[in-house]
C-alpha cells in the first residue's frame, strides 16, 4: 500500500501565518528603531539620525495648513551648497534648524550673501526675526506623516513600553518557531513510522507470496505414489 500523502495547509491558514509573521517582524523593527532613536537622543542630547534621516514632531501651528501640529516630519541631512543651488533654481525648501534646545521647521525666504538664511512660517504674519546660520541647519523636509507625531511621541517617552513590546514580539516569534519545529519533527517521525510500517507490510506480503509459490512448486514436483494396473489386470 502506498503511503498517504501529507495533508497540505489550507490557503486561509497559510495566508494568516504569512500575515502574522510579517506583522510581527514589522512591529519588532518599529520597536527597535524607536528604541534606538530614543536612547540615542537621551544619551547624546542631539537629534538622532539614521542614514542621514531624522524624525521630528511638530508642536506649533506656524507651518499650517501644510504641516499640522502633531505631524511627524522627516528631514534629510543635505549639503549647504545643494540647498542653496536648489533654492536658487526656484525650489520651495522647508528648512529644519537648531535654535537653542529646539528644532524649527520653517520655509526659506531668502539667502544672505554671508550664507545665512531668512526663514518664515507660512502661517505667521511676517518673516522670522532671526537668521539661520549654515552650521545650525539639521536638514530639509522630505516627508510628512499626518498625526503620527503624537503616536511616535508617546512611544519615545515610554521606554519601558518599548522594551515590553520587543520582549513580547520576540517571545511570540520564538514560541511560534518552537511550535513549528515540534510539529515538523512530529510530521517527520510520523512519515518515518508510516514508511517503516509500509515496508513491513510489503515484506510480509512478499514473504507470503514466496511461501505460496514454494508450496505450489512443491506440490507440482511431488512424485505420483499411486499404483497403476496393467492391461491384463494383473
Amino acid at each position: 500500500a502506498a503511503p498517504a500523502a501529507p495533508a497540505k495547509k489550507s490557503m486561509p491558514k497559510r495566508i494568516f501565518n504569512l500575515c502574522f509573521t510579517a506583522f510581527s517582524v514589522l512591529l519588532l523593527a518599529f520597536s527597535l528603531v524607536t528604541l534606538v532613536i530614543t536612547l540615542t537622543s537621551r544619551f547624546s542630547g542631539k537629534t538622532p539620525t539614521m542614514f542621514g534621516f531624522s524624525m521630528h514632531i511638530v508642536v506649533t501651528k506656524s507651518m499650517e495648513p501644510e504641516i499640522m501640529t502633531d505631524d511627524l516630519v522627516i528631514a534629510r541631512k543635505t549639503e549647504i551648497a545643494d540647498i542653496n543651488a536648489r533654492f536658487e533654481a526656484g525650489e520651495t525648501i522647508d528648512l529644519l534648524y537648531q535654535q537653542g534646545d529646539r528644532i524649527i521647521v520653517h520655509r526659506i525666504l531668502s539667502i544672505f550673501p554671508d550664507g545665512r538664511y531668512q526663514t518664515y512660517g507660512i502661517n505667521n504674519t511676517g518673516p522670522d526675526s532671526w537668521q539661520v546660520k549654515p552650521e545650525d541647519v539639521v536638514g530639509i523636509r522630505v516627508a510628512t506623516s499626518t498625526g503620527w507625531g503624537k503616536f511616535f511621541s508617546f512611544f519615545t517617552k515610554q521606554s519601558w513600553l518599548l522594551f515590553a513590546m520587543i520582549l513580547i514580539v520576540l517571545g511570540v516569534i520564538i514560541v511560534t518557531e518552537v511550535i513549528n519545529i515540534i510539529r515538523q519533527k512530529q510530521k517527520i517521525e510520523a512519515e518515518k513510522a508510516e514508511k517503516a510500517l509500509d515496508e513491513k507490510r510489503g515484506s510480509i506480503l512478499d514473504q507470503a507470496k514466496a511461501d505460496a509459490l514454494a508450496e505450489i512448486k512443491r506440490q507440482t514436483q511431488a512424485p505420483d505414489t499411486g499404483g497403476t494396473a496393467d492391461k491384463n489386470g494383473e
